[in-house]
């Protein structure tokens, strides 16, 4: 019994240092945000890769980049706004010219932040390179978030991503949370379909491109306030994968549906993915008449579609769908 009694003791007695461990900690916190010296500095930063997206940067494209970037950092009243080059070549070296070429573009809240290669990071002020852990940056969207955007220190009000090998859906992780933009030049123009506003792909080559999605965003957002923009990003349209419009069909989201095919998210797959689903779900239960409505503009839609593409079987799959609703009076 006093074993016991000795044991619950000590346990008791931990629990009180931890708990006031954790108090010491939070007060040091709040110290620290009360305190001027030690507030966070608030940020934006940008992730720029190097080939197929910074090729024909000059001097004056990237005087312009730099004006982009200032104009975005007041937007979003940060203190600063950092440019780091990442790529997955194992040489630093071959950042050199690109980075050689914004320092003379530079100003006093735009800086180079810390660089990524392959292996390491690369410290363009103290031309100093520092290897890494294997494989290091081979997520370069990972490694960006670990330093810029959820780093200790720093509170990120804005980032980019701006690379043409980057997934076009890469926003997702953020979009309810965080204010970001996904820049993709140099694409090829069936990728234009999957742009939203938080994602421009083009056509247009290298740095040309990287210009040219700067402005498409900025124009977006110039006269949206950051609560608004936030909000622009969770209720934006997006291109959805086919696991997440075949459920909105099980869940009967028709309305959405309607407006993801008469905006012109959906690529032909998404048409047929979505006539499948509805004949095999829409019975289920008898639609109501606002359902039907719905439906009867989503058939239409389909129809449309797959008349321009001379798709006769999914033609007469519509046909008999919308016979299905007429025989059984619905």
């Amino acid at each position: 019994m006093k074993k016991q009694d000795s044991w619950s003791s000590e346990f008791r007695k931990n629990k009180f240092y931890e708990r006031q461990n954790n108090k010491k900690e939070k007060q040091h916190l709040e110290i620290c945000n009360e305190n001027s010296a030690f507030k966070f500095s608030k940020t934006i930063a940008v992730l720029l890769d190097l080939d197929g997206t910074s090729d024909f940067m000059d001097d004056q494209k990237a005087a312009m980049f730099v004006k982009q970037l200032e104009f975005l950092r007041k937007k979003f009243g940060a203190d600063s706004a950092t440019i780091s080059i990442s790529t997955h070549y194992q040489d630093p070296n071959r950042m050199l010219e690109v980075l050689d070429i914004l320092s003379r573009h530079l100003l006093v809240n735009v800086k180079i932040g810390v660089n990524f290669y392959y292996g390491g990071t690369y410290d363009y002020e103290k031309k100093v390179a520092t290897p890494c852990v294997p494989n290091f940056n081979v997520n370069k969207v990972k490694t960006f978030d670990e330093y810029y955007v959820h780093a200790f220190g720093l509170k990120n009000q804005w980032f980019a991503i701006i690379d043409d090998g980057v997934a076009e859906d890469v926003y997702k992780k953020y979009q309810n949370n965080h204010p970001m933009f996904v820049c993709r030049p140099s694409q090829s123009e069936q990728n234009l379909s999957t742009n939203c506003f938080m994602c421009i792909s083009t056509t247009t080559k290298g740095f040309d491109g990287v210009i040219e999605g700067m402005n498409t965003y900025i124009d977006s957002i110039r006269k949206l306030s950051k609560e608004q923009i936030l909000e622009s990003q969770r209720n934006m349209m997006t291109h959805l994968s086919g696991f997440e419009l075949t459920a909105k069909i099980r869940k009967r989201e028709y309305a959405f549906v309607e407006k993801y095919f008469s905006e012109g998210y959906a690529d032909i797959d998404d048409y047929r993915d979505v006539l499948n689903w509805l004949t095999l779900t829409v019975f289920d239960q008898v639609p109501t008449k606002e359902e039907l409505v719905l439906l009867k503009n989503v058939l239409e839609l389909m129809d449309q579609r797959f008349r321009v593409n001379s798709d006769e079987p999914n033609i007469e799959k519509v046909k008999k769908l919308q016979e299905s609703f007429q025989n059984n009076n619905i």
